[in-house]
């Protein structure tokens, strides 16, 4: 398996908005079974922004490709102070060259 990075995308609802995307990191090493780091920060929703700082699921066999469960909690922040979960699927990979 070669060098790849996933682009992710998606919203989280919870009472209020949050919107967050970005570019996985490189997975560590050539292992079949590989996750990538995500880390983002989401838009503002109800005056206050979340740090997201995960890794994703092991890879999910797609007709092109594979994508990555993306699935965890965000880092507190708010008032009241509060963490929102969120669930998702990466973009296919994408190769470094």
């Amino acid at each position: 398996m070669s060098q790849h990075v996933h682009i992710f995308s998606a919203r989280i609802l919870s009472g209020h908005l949050h919107f967050y995307s970005g570019l996985s990191g490189p997975a560590d090493g050539e292992d079949p079974a590989h996750i990538h780091p995500v880390k983002a920060t989401t838009t503002a929703g109800g005056d206050h922004e979340h740090a997201i700082n995960l890794e994703t699921g092991p890879p999910l066999p797609t007709g092109a490709g594979h994508v990555h469960p993306i699935a965890g909690v965000t880092g507190e922040n708010g008032e009241p102070p509060h963490a929102d979960r969120l669930q998702d699927l990466t973009g296919p990979s994408l190769p470094l060259r």
